[in-house]
């Protein structure tokens, strides 16, 4: 990484500047954005699926014996997505502060955001995985708890939604890998 940063760092100003004209923010932006709305659309059509009945069968007892199962793995899967995703962000945008340029910026930043959004997603789609396994198979009526595989989803959304790249959470962190 520190062969790619040039000699004299951008200024708060050179960013801001640059960050006006569409390019690599906006792309940033849509990859986020993508990345929410797969997790959102397959939380709504799990939730619609149970909603309109499907899996009104009564599941069998070797059924339900999986749930606590997939949950715990879900549950140790979300907090080493969580803890290695932050982590691995934090680590690989410690020297962004020193880029030469906004494209050059923007391109060190791009790489470690979407890993920590894969991670979280990853995460995600697994806990929706195991609801919608329990609404297909109709457990979700004798173990309603089965819908806490969700929270990694929700999480996930609410994390998208506060580490959307704006502009001026661009520039904070730059300014704070200064």
């Amino acid at each position: 990484m520190d062969a790619d940063l040039s000699a004299r760092p951008m200024t708060e100003g050179e960013l801001r500047r640059e960050l006006e004209s569409p390019g690599e923010l906006l792309a940033l932006q849509i990859l986020t954005g993508a990345f929410a709305m797969g997790v959102l659309l397959f939380l709504a059509v799990t939730v619609l699926l149970w909603i309109a009945g499907s899996g009104d069968r009564a599941p069998g007892d070797q059924e339900l014996d999986l749930f606590p199962i997939l949950t715990t793995v879900n549950a140790v899967l979300f907090a080493g997505c969580l803890v290695s995703g932050l982590a691995l962000h934090g680590f690989l945008t410690r020297d962004l502060g020193r880029a030469g340029s906004t494209a050059q910026f923007l391109a060190g930043l791009r790489g470690p955001a979407l890993l920590r959004l894969s991670l979280l997603e990853g995460s995600a789609l697994f806990g929706i995985v195991v609801c919608l396994l329990g609404v297909i198979q109709g457990a979700v009526r004798s173990l309603p708890w089965i819908w806490a595989n969700s929270a990694p989803a929700l999480f996930f959304l609410l994390f998208s939604l506060a580490t959307f790249p704006t502009r001026e959470r661009v520039v904070d962190l730059f300014l704070s890998r200064r």
